[in-house]
C-alpha cells in the first residue's frame, strides 16, 4: 500500500497558504517548528478575517453613552498583528 502525502494544514488566505507552502518547500522543520509557522499562519487568516470585516465599515462607531469610539476591530486587529 503506498503511503498518503502528508498534507499540510488548510488556511483561508492566501498570505497564510503562501507563507506555509513557501517555508516548508525550502525549509526542513523540526515538529516545534512547524508549530510556530502553523501559528504564524492562523494569524495571518485572523488578520485577513479581520480586515475583510472592516472593509466599507466606518472606522469610528458611538460608545455606550454616544461618544464616538474607534471600531473595535480596529483593537482587535491591532493586537493580532502584535
Amino acid at each position: 500500500m503506498a503511503a498518503k502525502k502528508s498534507v499540510g494544514p488548510v488556511f483561508e488566505s492566501a498570505d497564510a497558504r503562501e507563507l506555509w507552502a513557501e517555508s516548508t518547500k525550502v525549509y526542513s522543520l523540526s515538529a516545534h517548528e512547524r508549530l510556530i509557522l502553523k501559528g504564524a499562519c492562523i494569524a495571518l487568516d485572523k488578520i485577513d478575517a479581520i480586515q475583510c470585516e472592516l472593509d466599507g465599515l466606518p472606522l469610528m462607531s458611538k460608545g455606550s453613552m454616544g461618544q464616538d469610539v474607534a471600531n473595535p476591530l480596529l483593537g482587535e486587529l491591532r493586537q493580532t498583528q502584535a
